[in-house]
């Protein structure tokens, strides 16, 4: 899942970039709408799923997880409300920033949701992880389009 969620990250920041560059929207509205259609994507699996009821009836049974779910809401938004105006500072505080923080959610993630050690799946993982930031950086993606051409990223 952790792959998936990195190679899908890479493709939306693909696509905005594109987006960005072809009709200069704000930053808040890319983040908005972005959000937006990955809500209603993550509804649409969980309710294809079967999981959405019962995501519901264990927070409504659970208050603790549907606190945490709404804590990790709020700071998600407000991480990206912060991230929207370093934007103004220039590209690569903004993508510093982003990047660290998708490197802390990671062991937050496991601190909140504890989950067994397991070394080989976490170690890809990681490794997932730290090739996604690199492919991501702006100096490999002007490298890669060196090497490849503009046309094929």
């Amino acid at each position: 899942l952790v792959s998936a969620a990195l190679a899908a990250d890479m493709a939306v920041a693909r696509v905005q970039e594109r987006i960005v560059q072809r009709f200069r929207p704000g930053q808040e509205e890319v983040v908005h709408y972005t959000h937006a259609l990955g809500t209603l994507i993550s509804l649409g699996l969980c309710a294809a799923s079967g999981h959405l009821s019962v995501g519901f009836e264990m927070c409504i049974n659970r208050p603790l997880v549907g606190g945490q779910c709404l804590l990790l809401a709020v700071t998600a938004f407000a991480g990206a409300a912060q991230l929207g105006k370093l934007s103004g500072i220039g590209p690569l505080s903004a993508h510093v920033t982003n990047t660290v923080r998708k490197a802390a959610a990671l062991p937050l993630s496991f601190w909140v949701f504890p989950k067994p050690l397991l070394l080989l799946p976490h170690l890809l993982g990681g490794a997932a992880f730290a090739l996604g930031t690199m492919i991501t950086s702006p100096l490999v993606q002007g490298r890669i389009r060196d090497a490849l051409g503009d046309s094929l990223l």
